[in-house]
């Protein structure tokens, strides 16, 4: 404080006592981090005879938290505490103690958005432990698809100070059934760890990840083996020596070595973000992509692109993959958090996989990867969109007599809701309906929607709702994300595209 300097710190254990030995002089004393709440500052002196200095912190009280879905299965769940001066997450294994100060509590305990929130008020005594047990009913069961994430950072990457054990507390919590960590230039043994934590039943990690990050695009690399005996386990390099010089590899590079380090997937990040792919190369709507093969950085050897990385970006990278689909480019649409702290919840969003997986936390890698390299996926952000009569997303149909029928279902926790459907066909808005829903609707749309179809072409399913996730992101847009049908307009047996052209979107409150 006043610009004193900090000398040292102890670590006390309840009803410890700790000695540090100082010089002579005047010093300030206070707690930090204690369960009980912290005290202080308290101001003593120092004598050549030493000082005794009793801070008397105040006992904590203990919440005694137990977590369990309708049928009495337990659950990992976030624990959010919050009071006037603190707030703070929690992760609960099934049951577990979280030591409090004495006083008032909101005590928020969730699974994501496929379950209910118990919201509530306690009142914790100092010295006593209060039962605190908590039933989430599972509201959007997965019924045949399982869901994960592929852009996200723990302590392996040199950006990010959360532990790994946190981040795969954080993925189970939010009720994701696979975790990918994708860790800057790195690969770390997340099955491993989850095995280790004996969290093997509760949360999937089937398949490897890493983020290339060179300083034009970053690149996901998916399905590499670890090699325990090479740098960062077997990461591509980000530059190379020839000649006696140093050089930044380039894109095309950087992902023909991750295909032949054995990545099944290869994904394109934040293609608008300050190092982003296209903006680099100069890609729009309206470019040909057959204009930019010149380009040094330029490829399309992806499988996936992030449509949602950060909400700010989201209606520009919708734009441009649009545009991409327009072109014949098959290139599937994931969501992710792209989260590098505690206060950056995984899973938001994330992207269903459809899984023959008895449960969601089972799905293979194989799944994995045939689910994305078909596009048969969907994007969720505290919504989830399926076509339960079918066909799976990424599939080729028919058109009859200028109208496509699809069964469309819509559903959201029953704390947030989707208010708008827009389908896109060839990049432009065909249907754009309101949904007469109210929020405590899990369903908010499900029925069979009729489309115009008059030429080949990308049909693109898009709900939209309020910015307001208060118990998993708060602010953030409520969205769901179906991949496209590829719609046979003529019935010749293939989907002509129309080519590059500009679009415009029409104004969305997922892009405020």
């Amino acid at each position: 404080d006043d610009g004193a300097q900090l000398v040292t710190r102890l670590r006390i254990g309840e009803g410890g006592d700790r000695v540090a030995r100082l010089s002579p002089g005047a010093y300030r004393a206070r707690t930090v981090d204690w369960p009980g709440g912290d005290l202080g500052p308290i101001d003593f002196q120092v004598t050549a005879a030493g000082a005794d200095v009793d801070l008397a912190p105040p006992a904590p009280g203990r919440l005694h938290v137990t977590v369990e879905d309708q049928h009495g299965q337990r659950l990992i769940a976030k624990v959010w505490l919050q009071r006037p001066v603190e707030q703070r997450v929690e992760f609960v294994v099934d049951e577990g103690e979280i030591a409090l100060a004495a006083g008032d509590w909101q005590v928020i305990t969730s699974r994501g958005w496929h379950y209910a929130v118990d919201d509530r008020s306690v009142h914790v005594e100092a010295g006593q432990v209060l039962e605190h047990a908590v039933v989430l009913d599972e509201v959007i069961p997965f019924e045949g698809w399982s869901s994960g994430e592929f852009h996200q950072h723990a302590s392996p990457s040199t950006d990010s100070a959360t532990p790994v054990e946190s981040i795969v507390l954080m993925n189970a919590s939010e009720g994701v059934g696979f975790m990918v960590p994708s860790d800057h230039d790195v690969m770390f043994d997340y099955a491993g760890l989850v095995r280790s934590m004996g969290l093997a039943d509760r949360i999937g990690a089937p398949i490897t990840g890493v983020e290339i990050s060179p300083l034009v695009a970053h690149i996901g690399a998916y399905g590499m083996q670890l090699d325990r005996t090479a740098p960062a386990l077997g990461v591509p390099a980000l530059s190379i020596k020839e000649d006696g010089r140093w050089r930044q590899r380039r894109i095309p590079e950087l992902v023909q070595e991750a295909r032949d380090r054995g990545a099944e997937i290869v994904q394109l990040n934040h293609p608008r973000a300050s190092q982003g792919l296209f903006d680099e190369v100069g890609y729009t709507a309206d470019v040909a992509i057959d204009s930019l093969t010149d380009h040094p950085q330029w490829t399309l050897a992806f499988d996936t692109v992030e449509v949602f990385n950060d909400a700010s970006q989201y209606c520009e990278v919708l734009e441009d993959w649009l545009g991409l689909l327009n072109q014949g480019v098959h290139i599937t649409a994931v969501g992710n958090s792209d989260t590098h702290s505690v206060g950056r919840p995984t899973g938001y969003p994330r992207s269903y996989i459809p899984s023959q997986a008895d449960v969601p936390q089972q799905v293979t890698k194989d799944e994995i990867v045939a689910a994305l390299r078909a596009g048969s996926t969907t994007v969720g952000g505290g919504a989830m969109a399926d076509l339960p009569d079918g066909p799976l997303p990424g599939s080729t149909v028919t058109a009859e007599d200028g109208t496509y029928r699809v069964r469309v279902r819509l559903r959201s926790a029953p704390w947030d809701r989707v208010d708008r459907l827009l389908v896109f066909h060839n990049g432009r808005v065909v249907i754009d309906r309101a949904l007469e829903t109210e929020t405590a609707d899990v369903v908010d749309l499900d029925e069979v929607i009729e489309v115009p179809i008059d030429v080949d072409g990308p049909l693109v399913i898009l709900a939209t709702g309020d910015h307001d996730m208060p118990y998993v992101r708060q602010g953030a847009p409520v969205f769901a994300l179906v991949n496209p049908l590829w719609v046979d307009a003529d019935g010749d047996g293939e989907v002509t595209a129309i080519g590059a052209g500009a679009l415009t979107l029409p104004a969305m409150t997922i892009c405020d």
